[in-house]
């Protein structure tokens, strides 16, 4: 199990972009770096070498972007890629989210402080999924722990009054049968703010689903006796041919 950095971009032409993963005020992160090219295009890139390693437990990280001549770039996402591979470590634990908002969308209403809830498409609201914002710049706000319902379809809710509340109409259908065997936890989170008075802004919003206790694949399982008793079996095996024993006769 290894991790890369991956990320889509596109700079102005005839420059030469690097990006790289750093600690929010701190250093940055080891091989967890990039350079793309100068096309003008938009492009996936991808880092090669591994920086697992050099990530801290509970640290938070931002992409920084530098150009060689200094010019203008649009950059549509970027993300950690976790690649598992059959040997080495597995996963017993992982963090996952359920997009709802993946744009910026402002809100006018009388009031300052800006909320934003987890709700059924065209229903009501998802208990305990309410999170908010004082602040004029954008804050990332999580809500207690939530109890989303198997095959649901949901979206996010905004308000300036925590009375009246405007659905946006991002919806996403919540499937359990998608997920693997564990224990999950979900959390409702969106990053808002409110820049004036009577007005909010929110970049995105999400289902968090904290999976832990990750289970053994059934397929696995079924080689476990076979993995622990095959040396018995060759050996039992190599018996019967040295005593010019065979198992079939045809």
């Amino acid at each position: 199990m290894f991790l890369v950095l991956g990320l889509v971009l596109a700079d102005i032409g005839n420059q030469t972009v690097t990006v790289s993963l750093h600690e929010v005020g701190g250093s940055q992160v080891a091989d967890a770096e990039l350079t793309t090219d100068s096309s003008g295009v938009w492009k996936r890139f991808r880092s090669s070498t591994d920086f697992k390693a050099n990530l801290v437990d509970g640290a938070t990280y931002e992409i920084k972007i530098e150009s060689d001549t200094g010019g203008a770039n649009d950059i549509a996402n970027a993300k950690i890629i976790l690649e598992q591979h059959t040997t080495g470590e597995a996963i017993t634990a992982t963090e996952i989210y359920h997009q709802y908002l993946n744009s910026n969308q402002s809100h006018a209403q009388t009031g300052t402080t800006a909320y934003a809830q987890m709700s059924v498409a065209g229903g009501s609201a998802l208990a305990d999924s309410k999170v908010s914002s004082t602040g004029t710049s954008y804050e990332r706000q999580w809500s207690s722990s939530i109890s989303p319902a198997d095959e649901v379809t949901y979206d996010t809710e905004l308000s300036l009054d925590d009375a009246t509340y405007t659905e946006k109409d991002f919806d996403n259908l919540y499937d359990a049968d998608n997920f693997v065997s564990g224990t999950f936890t979900y959390y409702f989170e969106s990053t808002l703010r409110t820049p004036s008075a009577n007005n909010m802004d929110v970049s995105n919003s999400w289902l968090i689903i904290q999976i832990t206790d990750l289970q053994v694949p059934e397929i696995v399982i079924f080689l476990i006796p076979v993995i622990i008793f095959l040396p018995k079996i060759v050996e039992w095996l190599i018996g019967l041919k040295k005593k010019g024993q065979t198992l079939i006769r045809v």
